[in-house]
């Protein structure tokens, strides 16, 4: 059996990635997964840079209907000096949903048939 291999061993092979780009990204939506995402991208780098992206996930990570309590725990998580994602080089976003211009029930509502 061999040993595991350091996912820039596997992707670069001696080439020289970019330097702009991630090898991956990572998505998560709990607190606690985004707080080990973010503590291992800033553990797992290749000249100084993280190896993937973190994407902190307002619109899957949130039970129905608190998308913006999920929205607010991201960006207090993002904002806090101890996040490991205040270094220049961390690589962190968010994905929000996209706003609903009607309510849902609107959106799947039968069409009336009194025209």
């Amino acid at each position: 059996m061999s040993l595991p291999l350091h996912p820039a061993a596997v992707l670069y092979r001696g080439a020289k990635c970019f330097p702009a780009l991630a090898a991956c990204e990572h998505y998560a939506g709990s607190e606690r997964n985004i707080r080990k995402a973010l503590h291992l991208q800033s553990e797992l780098r290749v000249d100084e840079r993280p190896i993937f992206d973190v994407t902190a996930d307002c619109e899957d990570g949130a039970a129905a209907g608190r998308e913006a309590e999920q929205a607010a725990m991201i960006a207090d998580l993002l904002l806090d000096p101890a996040t490991p994602c205040r270094d220049p080089h961390s690589r962190g976003r968010t994905r929000t949903p996209r706003p609903q211009t009607a309510p849902p029930q609107a959106l799947h509502a039968p069409a009336s048939r009194d025209a």
